[in-house]
């Protein structure tokens, strides 16, 4: 009777003591729980405790931690309760389980920790629990988690783009770039989209926002735009040196399709050095014989270096001359990708520019994007966009870890 008292007191179940133990087989043991001498209970409509036991309802079984390396279970019957304030009849309401579940609350938090180092099929394998009630579970503590936090200003905002299935489906994340974390993401890339997570924070925490680096898509633009007027909007210098890169390969192949077999075979598998920001001694020679004979691919080339030296100038006005010139020299190139894209840089000058004022790009973002992957790999695909949100903020952003969220 001692060990079953230390049990007990070890337990710490509101209310209950161990009344017997019973082996179910080699793999699983059933406390059968008693009610305690001492036991008090509360109205858990106007939380009174001018209360009397009207009857008990019917026996229940749930999952508490395991007990000496085996699946263990408490039996018991919740006592319904009458309140002599309310006159209100219902089932006690005890503080180590929650209403209606099948586990205790202690098991569901070695749940979710598990799920935090390893899949929710995984974590059901390993607790013998089935995955939907692991994914119910982990949902709800997360939703928690979130219910309780309080973010922090975000100074330097990052969005960007991820891709979620297959067939052109996004989500829009959100980044503090100051902390590299995700602050938020949403379904989709639309304006609409953009719009409603930011409208989510409130006029003066996006009156705290200083910069938003973005790509050039409109839809970013223009919700930043509206919703955050006080924030300069800074073009990510990675995002423009693709559309570069982008012209010197329409170039490349619009020569390429005019040359002959000899100097084909030397643009032959060279795709790569063209992009390439440090070359070998063997690949710049391979690369300097190519533009000694293709004047158009040379001229492509140094323009393409000519525009990532722009970053290298010392201030806003070094910067905006320079880029005015880089302007006229694309539109004058004779180069039909390059004149284009100098018809984009005039449109794209303020953003491009701003980096100047506030140098930032969305270099942690692609990280981030990185462990957004890892997570989308390690469970297979999400079936629902809000689970997959919350697991994404806590294991790339700010959300706090259950351990932290619900200490014990």
């Amino acid at each position: 009777m001692r060990v079953i008292e230390s049990i007990s007191e070890l337990l710490g179940l509101q209310g209950m003591e161990i009344g017997r133990i019973v082996e179910e087989d080699d793999s699983s043991v059933t406390l059968l729980l008693e009610r305690s001498e001492d036991a008090q209970w509360s109205c858990p409509s106007c939380h009174s405790v001018s209360v009397i036991c009207y009857d008990h309802a019917p026996g229940r079984r749930i999952r508490d931690l395991p007990i000496w390396g085996r699946v263990c279970r408490l039996a018991f019957r919740p006592a319904r309760v009458k309140c002599r304030a309310c006159g209100a009849v219902s089932t006690e309401k005890l503080s180590w389980m929650e209403p209606k579940q099948h586990q205790t609350l202690r098991f569901e938090r070695r749940l979710v920790l598990l799920c935090e180092k390893m899949t929710a099929k995984e974590a059901g394998e390993f607790e013998l629990i089935d995955r939907d009630a692991v994914y119910r579970i982990e949902r709800r503590w997360l939703e928690g988690a979130e219910a309780g936090w309080t973010p922090e200003p975000v100074s330097k905002l990052g969005i960007d783009e991820i891709a979620i299935r297959k067939g052109h489906n996004y989500a829009t994340v959100f980044y503090d770039l100051a902390k590299k974390e995700v602050v938020g993401i949403v379904e989709g890339r639309k304006a609409a989209d953009c719009s409603k997570f930011l409208k989510s924070w409130g006029k003066e925490r996006r009156g705290e926002v200083e910069a938003v680096c973005m790509d050039m898509w409109e839809g970013y633009h223009k919700s930043v735009s509206k919703l955050c007027p006080n924030a300069a909007t800074v073009f990510d210098k990675f995002h423009i040196s693709k559309y570069f890169h982008n012209a010197l390969d329409k170039v490349r192949r619009h020569e390429q399709a005019f040359l002959s077999d000899e100097e084909g075979k030397m643009l032959k598998g060279n795709r790569r050095l063209w992009h390439k920001p440090e070359l070998s001694p063997k690949q710049r020679r391979t690369l300097q014989s190519i533009m000694a004979v293709n004047k158009p691919l040379f001229k492509a080339y140094l323009m393409v270096e000519d525009f990532e030296m722009l970053y290298k100038c010392g201030s806003f006005e070094a910067a905006a001359a320079y880029l005015k010139d880089v302007v006229r020299r694309f539109r004058c190139s004779h180069l039909a990708p390059f004149k284009k894209l100098g018809l984009s840089l005039k449109s794209w000058r303020d953003g491009i520019l701003n980096y100047f004022k506030h140098p930032v790009s969305n270099a942690a973002a692609e990280g981030l994007n990185n462990k957004i992957k890892v997570i989308k790999r390690r469970s297979y695909g999400f079936r629902e966009f809000e689970y997959f949100r919350l697991k994404v903020l806590q294991c790339a952003g700010s959300l706090p870890s259950v351990a932290n969220a619900y200490p014990l």
